[in-house]
């Protein structure tokens, strides 16, 4: 059933698991803007969170089913229009 929803995001699709490198590149084909330091603590709360696991320097989920949940749920227009309608943060002095 997710399978249809998965060629949204090939590398979900063809890698089980990504380096950052690889998921700043799936980001970029989407047109999904992220800054790598960003990223980098997203990844990191879900591996605490026991959603990813790493593994020397790729990513996995740790149940296969929330890849292919998170690729139905949140398709690249979904999440391009969640943050278009984020206020902007304005910077700290």
């Amino acid at each position: 059933m997710f399978e249809e929803w998965l060629p949204q995001y090939p590398g979900l699709k063809h890698h089980p698991s990504l380096s950052l490198d690889g998921m700043m590149a799936t980001l970029d084909d989407q047109r999904l803007s992220l800054e790598r330091s960003q990223l980098f603590g997203v990844l990191e709360r879900l591996v605490e969170e026991e959603v990813l696991r790493n593994d020397g320097g790729s990513y996995r989920f740790v149940v296969p089913l929330y890849r292919r949940w998170i690729a139905w749920r949140w398709s690249p227009e979904k999440v391009r229009e969640e943050l278009g309608s984020r206020p902007q943060q304005s910077p700290t002095a």
